[in-house]
């Protein structure tokens, strides 16, 4: 304490006053004891030593005069006076001129804290806050973004910002700008900076009296969430397009046209596996050097990225195909490369059913690495265009004249904007120690739909409402020593409304002097739309890669239902099959095996009878209220006592024709949006290809079945080759004319078997192209047991529905061995 002249004379003036004396000298024993002071204290003030201000104000009242007269000897000392001059609890009159410097530099060092942690928070939120003026100028910035902007924010103080960005940019965010000051409401629109994609929102801030008019804008990265976007709408398109095509010509121009586009390489190239010499013909391609020099050329087997990617059925990847010791490139292909300055080559395999049909390959000019995500998407046109080459081969062998399209992979647009409404982003403050919630953004409200208070009332709030597969990792993070180092976490929390919600936290650790944690500031960054979009990515080419490998369509059809529920968050989801005949909706599959309600549908009945009917998805927030819809009373009971009343159901169409419904349950109020819809269409395509697939392999079974017994009841022996020459059947009886037994023969050429070898086989193919059928045609075929069998036959060609020639079919009636 500091020294001030005269304190002390004017305390032993009011304890005189007061009757504090004793022996000639203030009577410091009964004072303190009365009014429970210390005595060295009141020593040390008599002795002119200064009191703190909090001990001033209460000496002073206990003295019964004002402070100041204390100090400085001003003011009068009466009672009246300094009861008029004193208060308890606010301290001096406003008129008093002591400054308690303490209590400032305290204050002073708090406002210095708060703007340190709330700049702490903005560098740990992946957004940039941008202030404005109500003509453009940046005033400031804030937050961890700016950094990777291609131009300088710290430039651009006091410069409009369509002179900061580039004028495409700009542009875009003045014209936001007229809009927001036309109508002061959140206004958004997007933007791009080099290979960047932005989202730019701009939001009214809170004006004082007399102050100026400003305005903010959150800018965030969308760039991965553009990428998703594009790689699946591109999946979804040659999907779409593929569906219903069985010409091998059109399907394969499609694909290469495609991945070309999309990933923006220089050459894309189909190949077709020949499973007997196991070389790649290349069937399509598409690049800026014309198709001529491509097409129709052969690769060895092994001699090529796409060569080795059929050989170790899986994606391959050079950065230097003319230096790559893997590969040794034919002269022509090395030719073409050189030509057209191809470096790197990337090729997937297509496999269909666990067999390999041929690759899809992609070259660049530059060294170029493709991430994963690039490799899973390429992988999935692969998967859709092993399909269509498979679709088109079995169209071709069972010469039935129906399609078997590829499915259509289509993917909405996923990763909803987080800024759509407002900032979707929750700043919250806790307790290192005990987790107690000192603070949370009323974010949490509109993002949860949980009132702000039980953040604050409600000790375990956000334990008891994190989802129950997060719940020990969250807590064992709880328990363990709090890390000294900011961190990011991804949990799932279950919203109000019974929706689950995906956070990326990103938590700053705040420690006091000593290094100890005490407090934890977190930015809770919802990501459900990013985690749904790589699930719905997944699902889709999990969906693709097993109608690629199988026909089961019990094991797609509940796939299917099953990635839909799960998608969607939905109570229940369904695949409906139309009964032929009846008209009957049979549940061929649905996502919960456990549920014994029966979904089977009668005649003109429910949701999925007016999507089939009106041949477009439909939606009803109550499906019992929707006046759209009928019921039996049978089915409208069932369906009351269940929790399904919202419902989506999108038909399934198989080359024109309505086979089927896609049918999504869900509580009350649930409501679809159009981005939504469309992910469920995507879903109907596939469904709609995989029941098509599984009836038209049924009737081809059937026919095939057919076929073999009509041949195997007659008395000839019978053999047919497809297209190519190779023997595709065998009959029994001409086993045993030859000697060889069925399983022998299939696959081979015939050339191998005539006498007079591929040229007697390419004269009968003229022949049979001029005349259609050559009736008495005598050959010379070989036996397995050496020597030859003269058989008399008659020869014809087989063509399908469309007139094109299939293969051969040659029969000898009464053949004898």
């Amino acid at each position: 304490m500091s020294r001030f002249p005269g304190v002390g004379q004017r305390v032993r003036q009011r304890l005189r006053a007061l009757g504090y004396w004793k022996d000639g000298r203030p009577d410091v024993g009964r004072f303190c004891s009365e009014r429970d002071y210390r005595p060295q204290y009141l020593y040390a003030w008599l002795g002119d030593r200064i009191p703190t201000y909090d001990n001033l104000a209460r000496l002073a009242r206990d003295l019964e005069v004002p402070p100041e007269w204390v100090m400085f000897g001003t003011g009068s000392p009466t009672r009246r006076d300094a009861l008029d001059a004193v208060d308890a609890t606010r301290g001096p009159r406003r008129g008093a001129q002591i400054i308690d410097f303490a209590r400032l530099r305290d204050v002073t060092s708090k406002l210095v804290r708060l703007e340190a942690e709330l700049e702490a928070i903005f560098r740990a939120f992946p957004d940039l806050y941008v202030w404005l003026d109500t003509e453009g100028r940046v005033l400031a910035y804030e937050g961890g973004s700016g950094g990777s902007f291609d131009v300088s924010l710290e430039l651009a103080r006091g410069k409009k910002i369509a002179d900061v960005f580039p004028s495409a940019s700009g542009l875009r965010l003045e014209a936001a700008l007229r809009q927001f000051l036309d109508a002061p409401s959140p206004v958004s629109t997007e933007f791009a900076l080099g290979a960047k994609r932005y989202e730019a929102r701009l939001l009214p801030l809170p004006v004082e009296s007399g102050a100026q008019r400003q305005l903010l804008m959150i800018v965030r990265d969308i760039t991965e969430r553009k990428q998703a976007e594009e790689a699946t709408t591109a999946l979804a398109r040659v999907g779409h397009e593929l569906v219903g095509t069985l010409d091998l010509e059109e399907a394969t121009a499609r694909v290469v046209t495609a991945v070309l586009h999309h990933f923006r390489v220089d050459r894309a190239c189909f190949f077709e596996l020949d499973r007997t010499s196991g070389n790649l013909l290349c069937v399509a391609t598409a690049g800026e050097h014309g198709d001529a020099q491509w097409t129709g050329r052969m690769i060895p087997a092994g001699a090529s990225v796409a060569a080795l990617a059929v050989q170790e059925c899986r994606p391959v990847a050079a950065r230097d195909v003319t230096t790559d010791p893997r590969v040794d490139l034919p002269a022509w292909l090395r030719e073409r490369a050189a030509v057209e300055g191809h470096k790197s080559v990337v090729a997937v395999p297509l496999v269909s059913r666990g067999e390999v049909l041929g690759a899809l390959s992609l070259a660049s000019s530059t060294e170029r690495e493709f991430s994963e995500l690039e490799l899973g998407l390429l992988t999935g046109f692969g998967a859709t265009a092993a399909l269509a080459l498979e679709n088109a081969r079995r169209f071709h062998e069972t010469e039935q004249g129906k399609a078997l399209a590829q499915a259509a992979a289509a993917h909405s647009e996923r990763r909803l904007r987080n800024l759509a409404q407002d900032l979707t982003a929750i700043v919250w403050e806790v307790d290192a120690a005990t987790w107690r919630t000192i603070y949370v953004g009323h974010a949490a409200e509109k993002i949860l739909g949980y009132p702000v208070e039980r953040w604050y009332t409600e000790g375990d709030f956000w334990l008891s409402h994190l989802h129950p597969d997060d719940r020990v990792r969250f807590l064992t993070m709880r328990l363990e020593p709090v890390s000294r180092e900011d961190h990011e976490l991804e949990y799932r929390m279950i919203a109000a409304d019974g929706r689950v919600v995906w956070f990326s936290d990103f938590v700053h650790v705040v420690t006091d002097d000593d290094g100890v944690v005490r407090r934890l500031h977190g930015v809770m960054v919802e990501i459900t739309e990013s985690k749904r979009a790589a699930e719905a990515t997944r699902t889709l080419a999990e969906v693709s890669r097993l109608l690629a490998r199988s026909l089961d369509r019990d094991a797609l059809a509940h796939r299917i239902a099953d990635g839909v529920r799960q998608l969607f968050d939905a109570t229940v989801a369904l695949l409906y099959q139309l009964e032929p005949g009846s008209g009957a909706m049979i549940a061929v599959a649905r996502s919960n095996e456990e549920d014994e309600f029966d979904w089977n549908l009668p005649p003109g009945t429910g949701l999925v009878e007016l999507a089939m009917r009106e041949r477009r998805a439909v939606f009803s927030a109550d499906v019992l209220a929707d006046p759209r819809v009928g019921y039996t009373p049978e089915v409208r009971a069932r369906i009351e006592l269940g929790t399904v009343r919202a419902g989506l159901a999108v038909p399934l169409i198989a080359r024109g024709t309505v086979i089927g419904a896609l049918a999504v349950g869900a509580r009350a109020g649930r409501v679809f949006d159009a981005r939504e819809i469309r992910l469920a269409e995507a879903f109907a395509d596939q469904a709609a290809v995989a029941l098509a697939g599984a009836r038209l392999h049924e009737e081809a079974s059937h026919a095939h079945d057919f076929l073999r017994s009509v041949v195997a009841n007659r008395a000839d022996t019978v053999l047919t080759t497809d297209v190519h020459g190779r023997i595709t059947y065998f009959s029994a009886l001409a086993e045993k004319v030859c000697g060889w037994e069925a399983k022998e023969l299939l696959g081979r050429h015939v050339s191998d078997f005539y006498k007079g070898g591929m040229d007697e086989a390419r004269a009968l193919m003229r022949r049979l192209r001029a005349e259609t059928r050559v009736p008495g045609y005598r050959t010379t075929f070989r036996k397995k047991a050496g020597g030859w069998a003269e058989i008399d036959t008659c020869v014809a060609l087989v063509r399908d529905a469309r007139g094109a020639v299939v293969g051969t079919v040659g029969t000898a009636e009464g053949a004898a061995p």
